[in-house]
């Protein structure tokens, strides 16, 4: 038998999974903008290469030139992360309220909205702007170094331009600097999308009285984050019958986290609703009960062929369902890439106009 409140949380953690997978798409098409300015980095860099040096001093005109066009590139990622990120965390918000909501009686007042901003971002211990000026001065030296190897080695223009673009066959500098950039798109979405909710569930100690840690359980998740799965925590993040560190929280731990933070409930009679304590059988913690552990496997085997096939594509859904793709590939959203618009529209017309929205 299960606890009423334990239902709840799960079918919460559900919804909330629900939102982090639309995370994963909107961050595939902000990947998209992103590389943008890159893409124009290429077409200026492959120019600059392409014009013959007679001297070290025209080698070290090049290099500061190329360096203050890669500078450039990723001051305007930059700010177009940030754009977007601003306009997924109104989203974010307005879903976590949604879903708190359906926790309260109907007698009960609306849930308090919190509004975090984007500057207080920290993503593996460091604010989004450093890991982008860290990037942007490894992609230099990186450009620098090869330029400068070819030149006294006597190669061509081509050669040069080959190491630093990279070919079909052969990476260069620019493809590293394109997974980084994938990868920090990534991560400060989901570090954004659980800041957004943990803040609005701490700013309802009435109605939530913890967090929990939901990972992502397949191939690719790290032993950190699989040893916290469905741990407790209170509201300022101290462990809850464990003696796991919060360190940073669920998306924010280190790059690439997949992890969701989750709220754990006041119980029933907390709630103002009259009804039985939690019946025998379930799992308790020192701070109360705490309902079962929720794993994406789980939750994945409860969606219906139709919502899998929405979420991953038709193909990739039916080859996961069949036993030929795994869990990490299905997950790997470059393919399914979401609009902030297309989620604002999906959501409904109440966000869609602005009604839920809150400023970041």
């Amino acid at each position: 038998m299960v606890a009423l409140e334990d239902a709840l949380e799960e079918t919460m953690a559900r919804k909330l999974i629900d939102d982090q997978l639309d995370a994963l798409r909107v961050a595939a098409a902000i990947s998209l903008a992103v590389w943008t300015p890159f893409t124009d980095l290429i077409t200026e860099l492959r120019a600059l290469l392409a014009v013959p040096l007679a001297n070290r001093m025209q080698l070290e005109q090049q290099i500061r030139q190329a360096q203050r066009l890669i500078a450039e590139a990723y001051e305007q990622a930059q700010h177009i992360l940030d754009d977007g990120l601003r306009d997924y965390a109104a989203l974010a918000a307005a879903a976590t309220l949604a879903t708190l909501q359906t926790a309260v009686p109907a007698h009960r007042p609306v849930v308090r909205a919190a509004r975090p901003t984007i500057s207080s971002l920290l993503l593996a211990g460091a604010p989004s702007h450093e890991w982008w000026r860290t990037q942007s001065q490894a992609t230099q030296r990186a450009f620098a170094r090869e330029v400068r190897l070819g030149f006294i080695n006597g190669e061509a223009t081509e050669q040069i331009a080959a190491r630093v673009i990279g070919t079909t066959t052969s990476p260069g500098v620019l493809d590293t600097t394109r997974r980084q950039a994938r990868q920090l798109v990534h991560t400060s979405l989901q570090t954004l999308a659980n800041h957004v909710r943990e803040a609005n569930f701490q700013a309802n100690p009435d109605i939530v009285r913890g967090l929990k840690w939901l990972a992502t359980l397949d191939g690719r998740t790290c032993l950190f984050c699989g040893a916290r799965d469905g741990k407790a925590y209170s509201l300022d993040h101290q462990p809850v019958g464990h003696t796991l560190a919060w360190a940073g929280g669920p998306g924010a731990c280190h790059f690439g986290c997949r992890c969701v933070v989750v709220p754990r409930l006041a119980t029933w009679r907390e709630l103002g609703i009259d009804l039985d304590e939690m019946p025998p059988g379930t799992r308790a913690s020192q701070d109360g009960q705490v309902s079962a552990t929720l794993t994406f496997e789980r939750w994945l085997a409860t969606k219906s062929k139709s919502y899998q096939d929405e979420y991953f594509g038709p193909g990739r859904a039916a080859l996961w369902r069949d036993g030929h793709l795994t869990l990490s590939e299905l997950l790997d959203m470059r393919g399914r890439p979401l609009s902030v618009q297309a989620l604002r529209d999906r959501i409904g017309p109440a966000t869609a106009s602005g009604q839920l929205s809150l400023p970041v």
